[in-house]
């Protein structure tokens, strides 16, 4: 069986792991890019695959303005709707309920509504994923049954992991007794790194120590503030730079906790690389996250308490750090490639089996609904305000997801 992953990401571990865990359940993987007049159907030109394996969507249909958004929008839904006619299977794994800079998120809500009912089988990470999806996307019941969960898998053996907790802490110009906190990855207004800085300077305790490491901010007002904040405290280290593959090892040993306190999330790989190292994890108890841990979430918090932060940072010290860390490391260990490979090569095979799904054909009311519908948003200079918790009607007529982890790094 070949099959394209659209877009690929040289740079992703998560592809290139899965590439070659599907490599040995007979599937042959090519790649395809996002850019080009065409860059399904170059691709689907060039490899002849029997499906198509979307990743991140938004590269497709999100461009810097809502008119070139909507222009883009009806190319790849005229792309995809060719490759259904020519015989190729889609299957979309669901990384995002959205982009993460959110540029025109009502809009692309739709469109992504609109293309999961095009899709012949989803993959998602976790059953909380799945429902998420279901609900964000306003899928009808019947639709449950082409989601398959299939776990996220681990980082174990990706990086190098030879130093020591001493060595590392002596490198990064920490000491041995204080307990360290560590924020890793790139600063995007998701991530709520403000909030951690702020919350940090509101703990009491001259032993404890904040690093941040990652590519800052883009927007220069916004990583200017962020550094003056970190510089208030002289308990923060920053390393607002990207961090090369084998230095990822040092932050990770040095560290007693990883702290992640995102806004939103459905799938993080950020918390994979981390629990790969055996590093208990500070986050809210959002997404996928409860499931990723598993029993070690007694450092997940509310994300509705306004001190749920803070909370989980002071209770950090009192627990046994070790073993919560050896035994969130165990748990990674079980997110076991060769497993996501059976079981990612499994929905292919379901994908590619003879089943009437509906398809919006150009003619069809239900096409001229939704091109109308997506119109009118791109249209309208105020529709871009839809959160990530509001779930747009999305009426199509009949029912039918520099760098730094390098998928959350980025």
């Amino acid at each position: 069986m070949n099959v394209l992953f659209l877009p690929n990401h040289d740079d992703n571990p998560y592809q290139l792991l899965l590439a070659d865990a599907l490599e040995s359940h007979g599937v042959s993987v090519s790649r395809g890019s996002a850019s080009g007049l065409a860059p399904v159907l170059s691709g689907v030109a060039r490899n002849d695959p029997d499906v198509l394996h979307f990743h991140w969507l938004h590269q497709f249909v999100i461009g810097r303005t809502r008119t070139r958004s909507y222009v883009a929008a009806v190319r790849f839904a005229f792309e995809v709707l060719i490759s259904k006619l020519l015989g190729i299977s889609i299957v979309w794994t669901v990384h995002n309920v959205l982009q993460h800079e959110r540029q025109f998120p009502r809009f692309e809500r739709r469109v992504r509504a609109l293309f999961a009912r095009q899709c012949d089988e989803i993959i998602v990470h976790s059953p909380a994923a799945r429902d998420r999806v279901m609900s964000a996307y306003d899928l009808p019941d019947e639709h449950e049954e082409r989601i398959t969960v299939v776990s996220h898998g681990n980082y174990v053996g990706s990086y190098e992991n030879e130093v020591s907790r001493g060595e590392a802490r002596e490198r990064l110009g920490l000491g041995d007794e204080k307990t360290v906190y560590l924020f890793f990855g790139n600063v995007r207004s998701y991530k709520n790194v403000p909030k951690l800085v702020e919350t940090f300077r509101t703990i009491d305790d001259e032993d404890a120590r904040l690093v941040i490491a990652g590519n800052p901010p883009n927007d220069r007002e916004e990583s200017t503030k962020l550094a003056r904040g970190c510089r208030a405290d002289d308990r923060v280290r920053t390393d607002f730079t990207y961090i090369p593959d084998d230095e990822i090892q040092l932050y990770m040993n040095a560290a007693d906790a990883v702290v992640l306190p995102f806004t939103r999330v459905l799938t993080s790989g950020s918390v994979i690389l981390a629990m790969s190292f055996g590093k208990p994890v500070i986050a809210p108890r959002l997404g996928c996250l409860p499931d990723v841990l598993g029993p070690k979430t007694e450092l997940l918090y509310d994300p509705d308490d306004p001190s749920g932060l803070r909370t989980a940072m002071k209770r950090a010290p009192t627990l046994d750090l070790d073993e919560i860390g050896r035994q969130t490391r165990e748990r990674a260990m079980s997110f076991d490639w060769d497993v996501v490979g059976e079981r990612t090569a499994a929905v292919y095979r379901s994908a590619t089996d003879d089943r009437p799904v509906e398809t919006l054909l150009p003619e069809s009311d239900a096409y001229d609904a939704t091109v109308r519908s997506s119109a009118e948003t791109v249209t309208d200079g105020g529709a871009d305000g839809a959160s990530d918790g509001e779930t747009v009607d999305v009426t199509a007529g009949p029912s039918a997801n520099g760098r730094n982890t390098r998928e959350e790094r980025r």
